[in-house]
């Protein structure tokens, strides 16, 4: 049935619309979104994870490039040519790999196992991943979990959250 205004004939509002109507539907909508936000930041912190753990992976290949021309995880001379182990792009990692994405490239330099472990970590999206390699003797230092003692890529932290901080005595930046 139509209604007469004053500009003229106008149709009737659907019978569906009204107002308890519109607050139905803003209400189904919220449910929505508060089943979905959660859903999609999970999924995101998840990717960035395992981005981060993937970049870490890549990585490895590299180092161990450069250990196998170099016979150490520290800065050498290798075949004539000046080589650092850090991610310096005419003489470090990418020169083996330079599509390789990492944060810190840390080594061992001092002491009797000077040059023979490093750890590579990478944060993306504010998911961290490290690796220690070669995998460390059981004696580590405290905070060290098992995985990393077995050289396995570890989510959840750098490498300065497992007691590499730079400039330690174990460990320095590169």
């Amino acid at each position: 049935m139509a209604r007469r205004s004053a500009a003229g004939i106008r149709p009737a509002a659907p019978t569906w619309f009204h107002p308890r109507g519109a607050s139905l539907v803003i209400v189904i909508i919220g449910i929505l979104l508060a089943i979905a936000v959660p859903s999609y930041l999970g999924f995101r912190t998840r990717a960035n994870r395992s981005a981060a753990t993937a970049d870490v992976r890549a990585a490895i290949t590299s180092a161990e490039a450069y250990f196998s021309e170099c016979d150490t995880y520290a800065d050498a001379t290798c075949d004539g040519v000046v080589r650092t182990f850090d991610m310096d792009a005419v003489t470090g990692l990418p020169t083996y790999d330079p599509g390789i994405e990492l944060d810190h490239v840390l080594a061992d330099v001092t002491g009797a196992n000077a040059g023979a472990h490093y750890c590579l970590d990478k944060l993306v999206g504010g998911q961290p991943a490290h690796v220690i390699r070669p995998a460390i003797n059981p004696a580590a230092p405290a905070g060290v979990t098992q995985l990393e003692l077995k050289g396995e890529v570890v989510s959840g932290s750098l490498c300065a959250a497992v007691g590499t901080t730079p400039g330690s005595a174990i460990w320095a930046v590169l």
